[in-house]
């Protein structure tokens, strides 16, 4: 298990996730009556949710959420809180790694039921921040074995690559 503090603030991101739902709502509302041709009410709409969340929002795309994966998975992106900058130990990096290779499926039901599939975007973000050797290609995608099987790294393979000068 993932210690505590290392764990997403999702009471936070609850608090926030209406707000900037309809924010991004609002917006869209706005584009399709009148248009945004000079991008002002975008800029505007992007001050405030960067005012809720206290989020630099220039690597998201608020105005396009129905080609991605839709208004309600950008405001919970948006209302989490970033991760901490940490040490991180052997024992934390391997429960961030088995989190995020487990399979999950969606669930219903509360508010972190609903987005936790989602949270994958917040512990690469956790382990990118935290551990100097992070590579996502290398950790979590695919390579061809001697024998030209693809296989990846294990999670005992991926603590040691992210923590290569610590022992496990």
């Amino acid at each position: 298990m993932i210690p505590r503090p290392l764990q997403p603030d999702l009471e936070t991101a609850e608090a926030r996730y209406d707000a900037v739902l309809d924010e991004l709502h609002a917006y869209a509302r706005f584009v399709d009556e009148h248009g945004d041709e000079k991008g002002t009410e975008y800029e505007s709409m992007s001050s405030r949710i960067q005012q809720m969340t206290g989020k630099d929002t220039s690597s998201f795309d608020l105005a396009e959420w129905w080609e991605g994966e839709g208004a309600e998975v950008l405001a919970f992106r948006l209302s989490l809180p970033d991760p901490p900058a940490v040490t991180l130990r052997s024992d934390d990096v391997r429960a961030i790694v088995r989190w995020l290779k487990t399979t999950r499926l969606p669930r219903s039901g509360s508010f972190a039921e609903e987005f936790e599939l989602y949270l994958d975007d917040y512990y690469y973000e956790l382990l990118r921040k935290n551990c100097s050797r992070y590579d996502h290609r290398v950790v979590f995608g695919s390579r061809r074995s001697p024998d030209g099987a693809r296989t990846e790294m294990s999670v005992e393979e991926a603590v040691e690559w992210l923590l290569p000068s610590r022992h496990p």
